[in-house]
């Protein structure tokens, strides 16, 4: 018996269900979404799973990882859960996960056979080396975000896939931050590995039909031919049908979804996606199949996710600095107190005391690339800096840029969080 599954909080619900018909329509296998949020709602889609209810996962520890991860580690932290709980609970013995934001064009046939021969199925980001490199993204990003792309990931039962479920759950339980400090991208760095451990049993499919997304557009060209999606490579001329690989599905990753409809698809990461004229019908489709689907998407996309928020009166809103400031607290503290109420030793308490807590996350908000006047702000900076530089000297100066890479981790301000 074979599944797939995905992984949603409540808001995205209705793009999860999007993913769903897609999937079903090309493939006759359950299809699960597993919602890792609160839910206070009735929900009649089928094969809707509660991540608190089928997880096993304790209350203190469930506290735990809600509140020191932000939506998408969390959701991605629970990911070896779920595949534990299809493969042992269930009894399901080929597993596929796939990111909500992704829709079918064709059957997975052939993943499912590799399967029969291979241990574990992974997509890499890119899968031509170029000597003038010409993607979007910067080449070394990829470094930082890991070879292989966790949108998608199949796995059927063994011995070492079990091995290799518990080490990656016991992995992520503390350890599935976006931390470049740390070589960390939530589930996804500890991927890398899988080579080694798997050897052989791992397969690596580079088939350009499968897991198209903004990142490879630069690699990859999408041909409309007698009304199916092929793929080819972009740099590719003489065309034969041994180029052509059958699209099956695409990653719709780091858009907005609301301009999305109205056939603005500018993507976060890669503004002049609009370089490549020949994925503008895919993108095409996925208007279309949310427009198709508008009642469901709208009843949820703008659901807050229950874990954004402490549980008071103000519904005051959790940000990265307090999430990483917990990170540091559970290393010295148990949690008999659910950190999330305003009790009387909780971690709340604590942030209420010292003045850490915030009505907004405005500063989670703030990047590079939005600060307004940043030139005359860097200007400025400059301006402290060489007074900071003539006033302590040279070897005084080095060491606090030094420490500054220190002090630019939120955790290594927890000396705010006095107890007393």
């Amino acid at each position: 018996m074979d599944c797939a599954f995905t992984i949603v909080a409540k808001n995205y619900l209705g793009l999860a269900v999007i993913l769903k018909k897609s999937f079903l329509k090309h493939n006759n296998i359950p299809f699960y979404i597993v919602i890792a949020d609160e839910v206070d709602f009735t929900i009649d889609e089928l094969g809707v799973l509660i991540a608190k209810d089928c997880l096993n996962i304790n209350t203190e520890l469930w506290n735990e990882i809600t509140l020191k991860y932000d939506l998408t580690e969390f959701c991605t932290s629970i990911k070896p859960k779920c595949f534990k709980y299809f493969l042992n609970e269930l009894g399901f013995s080929k597993v596929l996960y796939f990111d909500p934001d992704i829709l079918f064009f064709n059957d997975i046939n052939y993943l499912l056979s590799l399967l029969d021969s291979y241990e574990m199925v992974l997509t890499p980001h890119i899968s031509f080396p170029q000597k003038e490199y010409t993607g979007d993204l910067k080449e070394n990003q990829f470094l930082g975000s890991g070879v292989f792309n966790l949108g998608f990931c199949a796995l059927r039962t063994s011995n070492n896939i079990n091995l290799i479920l518990d080490w990656w759950d016991n992995r992520l339980m503390s350890m599935c931050y976006s931390d470049v400090y740390e070589y960390l991208y939530t589930d996804q760095h500890w991927m890398d590995l899988m080579p080694c451990f798997l050897g052989e049993r791992l397969f690596v499919l580079r088939n350009i039909g499968y897991n198209l997304a903004p990142w490879n557009f630069f690699e990859r060209e999408v041909i409309h031919d007698n009304e199916c999606y092929k793929v080819k490579k972009r740099e590719t001329k003489d065309l034969s049908s041994i180029d052509l690989f059958p699209l099956v599905f695409v990653h719709y990753s780091g858009y907005n979804y609301d301009s999305f409809l109205k056939g603005n698809y500018m993507q976060k990461n890669i503004p002049n996606i609009l370089q490549y004229p020949d994925v503008i019908s895919v993108l095409d489709e996925y208007k279309n199949s949310i427009s198709t689907n508008l009642d469901i998407y709208l009843k949820y996309i703008k659901l807050d996710y229950s874990y954004n928020f402490y549980k008071d009166r103000n519904k005051t809103v959790i940000n990265s600095f307090q999430r990483r400031l917990f990170r540091k607290h559970i290393k010295t503290n148990s949690l008999s107190e659910n950190p999330f109420f305003d009790s009387e030793n909780s971690f709340y308490s604590y942030l209420k005391k010292n003045k850490l807590l915030s009505r907004n996350n405005k500063s989670d908000k703030v990047t590079i690339s939005n600060v307004k006047g940043l030139d005359k702000k860097v200007f400025l900076l400059n301006m402290v800096f060489i007074v900071i530089f003539k006033i302590l000297g040279y070897n005084t100066y080095i060491y606090i840029i030094k420490a500054m890479r220190y002090f630019s981790r939120y955790e290594n301000h927890f000396f705010l969080l006095r107890r007393k």
